[in-house]
């Protein structure tokens, strides 16, 4: 494997695991368990090389090599080499889809990628993406608040500031040149950078609006539901990440946008209201929970009519 014979040390792996199997069929009850976790610890390299083969044209069969790839990752008793060449070829694997990555969409506008780094993470963060739209729609609320999905979002957030601190070194590179050409470079380099801002907070405000919903359903073995301040911080939360993107160059000037915007914030300054209101009337303080109730109900008029206005849609606690 390390030397990266692949056939050679399929035959290998293979025979391991078909002698380890006989074993188990004829040794005693203590030593059975050994033989299999060898067979399970195997398994990943078996794939591993089957996989290498096919991409060189040594093997064939109806396979779908990309997910085969992909499912060794999570595999259990994949081996440091393993592991090790794993990540190698991964890091191929992205580059090379990376090079056909040339422009990524600003406002309608198709802004040019040069810097094969930032290339490399917008690719990754594509690829998060579509692994957390398949885990919502795949397991729906199960999926909602998991560590999984929280996982995901950590993940897809790191592959963001990476782009960002790439597409930042190369505007301070371009800030020192003084030329027609740099100047157009820093333009389209302002333009990626805020639409990778955006993009990054609006993804904040959706992970913070899953946690809310699962704050709200409860968790633990107990389901033991958060407390109306605990709902009141992610909305903060929430707040500060609408707040930048109304303040985002670029977007701030587009007014369906931030009519958008707008609707988005009136809602979640609604629900706030309303889980302060909660807050306050859990220690009887009736009067301030009756002001904050009442101002909950005018914000979630004043975000109905902003969501008809540019969302078209009624309005949730999704925002």
């Amino acid at each position: 494997l390390e030397k990266e014979a692949w056939a050679a040390a399929l035959g290998a792996f293979k025979r391991c695991a078909t002698i380890c199997t006989e074993l188990c069929r004829v040794s005693l009850a203590d030593q059975v368990h050994l033989y299999r976790q060898m067979v399970a610890e195997v398994e990943p390299s078996i794939r591993f090389c089957t996989y290498n083969l096919r991409q060189a044209g040594e093997l064939t069969g109806d396979s779908a090599q990309e997910d085969e790839f992909e499912g060794l990752f999570g595999a259990e008793g994949a081996s440091d080499i393993l592991r090790s060449k794993l990540e190698h070829v991964l890091q191929e694997t992205r580059e090379k889809q990376a090079k056909d990555l040339n422009e990524l969409e600003y406002l309608g506008e198709r802004v040019p990628i040069k810097n094969d780094k930032t290339r490399v993470s917008i690719l990754r963060s594509q690829q998060l993406l579509m692994d957390l739209n398949t885990m919502l729609h795949g397991e729906g609320d199960k999926a909602v608040g998991s560590e999984e999905m929280m996982g995901l979002f950590d993940k897809l957030f790191v592959a963001y500031n990476d782009a960002l601190e790439s597409v930042r070194n190369d505007l301070r590179q371009a800030a020192k040149e003084h030329s027609t050409r740099a100047t157009v470079a820093e333009s389209a380099l302002a333009k990626l950078q805020a639409a990778l801002t955006w993009r990054k907070l609006h993804y904040t405000v959706r992970r913070t609006l899953l946690l809310v919903e699962k704050h709200r359903k409860g968790s633990g073995g107990n389901r033991r539901r958060s407390s109306p301040e605990d709902l009141v911080r992610l909305y903060d939360g929430a707040l500060n990440s609408l707040g930048e993107m109304a303040k985002l160059e670029g977007y701030k000037e587009e007014e369906t946008l931030m009519g958008q915007v707008a609707a988005r914030v009136a809602c979640a300054k609604a629900y706030r209201c309303y889980y302060a209101a909660e807050s306050y009337g859990a220690v009887d303080k009736w009067q301030e929970a009756q002001v904050l109730y009442e101002r909950a109900a005018a914000l979630l008029i004043e975000a109905q009519t902003l969501y008809e206005e540019y969302m078209g849609a009624c309005i949730s606690a999704g925002l």
